[in-house]
């Protein structure tokens, strides 16, 4: 099967090729699914723009699949009807393979690290108040505010992990794909 998608709107079109259990990428880059040690799944939808990666790892190589696109672009339809190709023969040739969904730990722990800045902004505020209540009550919102962007990063806990069965059928839901 070939699927030729862009994987940016400012990026030219790109050809991968999936055949038996050896998937080929556009540079030429070959992997072979049966062997595959890891893969990592990650979604990060916004209102706009759909960024996605899927990363296919052996004990010697690494083969990346991305995919920038708006929420019900074509390209994105491209983007998933490869992974979920890619799956269907995962569930073949590896179907113990533990696949992670998610952002990386460093992902995370980065923007937790960014929602501490407004920790710092809700403790002035706080610390010089002096009794003044406008004080007060913005030094609590920017604390507030700083313990929901690290709450929402949650570098302390594990990315999902699933199967390639599992994944099929995260995708069904998650992205609409049908079997």
């Amino acid at each position: 099967m070939e699927i030729t998608f862009k994987p940016a709107p400012l990026r030219s079109a790109q050809t991968w090729l999936v055949s038996g259990n050896v998937l080929r990428g556009p540079d030429g880059k070959r992997i072979d699914l049966s062997r595959l040690t890891e893969g990592h799944c990650t979604d990060l939808p916004s209102r706009r723009l759909w960024i996605a990666e899927f990363k296919l790892s052996t004990e010697s190589e690494t083969l990346v699949i991305r995919c920038n696109d708006v929420k019900m672009g074509s390209q994105r339809h491209s983007y998933y009807a490869l992974v979920f190709e890619i799956v269907e023969l995962l569930k073949l040739y590896n179907p113990d393979l533990k696949i992670r969904r998610g952002t990386s730990t460093l992902f995370n722990v980065m923007f937790a690290a960014i929602g501490l800045i407004p920790l710092g902004f809700g403790l002035s505020f706080l610390l010089g108040a002096r009794g003044d209540g406008f004080g007060i009550g913005l030094g609590v919102f920017f604390l507030l505010l700083s313990a929901f962007i690290v709450w929402c990063a949650s570098p302390w806990q594990k990315p999902s992990v699933s199967t390639p069965a599992e994944l099929q059928e995260w995708l069904v839901s998650w992205a609409g794909m049908q079997r």
